[in-house]
């Protein structure tokens, strides 16, 4: 069974499962919450499924609206607090969606994107 991944649309690469497993990986993670002083939630599920990728030693950068917690071992990308799509009460229900849309993930290896709680 071949595993294909796409480095971008144009060059596709097959990879066999095994040279995956021992391969470092670029992984781009689309989570809109990441954890507060909550308990629970998928935000904490992110959070932990993203350092443990790190400690297996992969590049994980997190696409979110918050902050990374306090010694997070991931990257974290942001919307600009000025982006215009992310501003007052629709931009906080939507528009993040209209932020992710306008990013480039062309570097990434695997896009994995989480669902809300």
């Amino acid at each position: 069974m071949a595993l294909r991944l796409h480095q971008n649309v144009e060059s596709p690469r097959a990879v066999a499962p095994a040279t995956i497993a021992a391969s470092r990986l670029t992984i781009a993670v689309i989570q809109r919450f990441l954890p507060s002083t909550t308990q629970g939630g998928v935000g904490h599920f992110t959070d932990q499924l993203c350092a443990e990728l790190v400690r297996r030693g992969h590049d994980v950068t997190v696409f979110s609206a918050d902050l990374a917690p306090d010694g997070a071992p991931y990257g974290v990308v942001r919307p600009d607090p000025d982006e215009r799509a992310t501003r007052g009460r629709l931009g906080a229900i939507f528009g993040f969606g209209v932020w992710l849309a306008r990013q480039d993930f062309s570097r990434f290896d695997v896009i994995h994107a989480m669902g809300d709680n």
